[in-house]
């Protein structure tokens, strides 16, 4: 009962996110919101040390001296590869997790140098590999989640979860915010 327990099922949750600016709620729009960096923060939280400054995906991997911005390729393909490692990292107890060739290709390095790198800005994520922190997040982020969900429920919000995000009308979201706020600083 302490691992796992993210909130499933919920139809919004299936479809592609950028899709989900179209959701509306009872025929308002909508905004959501997410926890950035959800489970390399709780890393670090969870190991009583600050997280390093700065996106917690870039693993100054820098190309023809571009500077680093996720939204734009090839950025935001890196980033994508990068945060699906480091949370297979953090769930891979076997240590059997490995990235498919093509993405790695299409990044253009190789599994090794790409752990290498993640390592090297995330010196505590060697220390926990192989002993299933990944589902003792889940667990933590899912009771955020119940936070986050009871405390705009009891304001009278109606809130979509999904995963590390939340979904509201777009009017309520200082309310989001505030709760989110509250649930993580629990």
């Amino acid at each position: 009962m302490e691992l796992g327990g993210r909130f499933y099922g919920g139809w919004w949750q299936y479809i592609p996110s950028e899709n989900r600016p179209f959701i509306t709620i009872n025929g308002l729009a909508t905004t959501e919101i997410d926890f950035s960096e959800l489970h390399p923060r709780l890393l670090y939280l969870t190991q009583g040390l600050p997280p390093p400054s700065g996106d917690l995906y870039d693993i100054s991997l820098y190309i023809d001296d571009q500077p680093y911005d996720a939204t734009v390729e090839p950025y935001a393909s890196q980033r994508k590869l990068v945060k699906e490692v480091f949370n297979a990292l953090l769930n891979d107890e076997t240590r059997r997790y490995k990235p498919s060739r093509k993405d790695l290709a299409d990044v253009g390095i190789t599994f090794a140098k790409l752990k290498s790198l993640i390592f090297k800005r995330h010196p505590p994520l060697k220390d926990v590999i192989v002993k299933g922190v990944g589902l003792q997040f889940q667990f933590l982020d899912s009771q955020i989640a119940e936070m986050v969900m009871l405390k705009l429920l009891e304001q009278g919000i109606t809130c979509l979860p999904v995963h590390d995000s939340f979904i509201v009308q777009s009017q309520y979201w200082r309310e989001l915010q505030a709760a989110m706020d509250d649930g993580f600083g629990q």
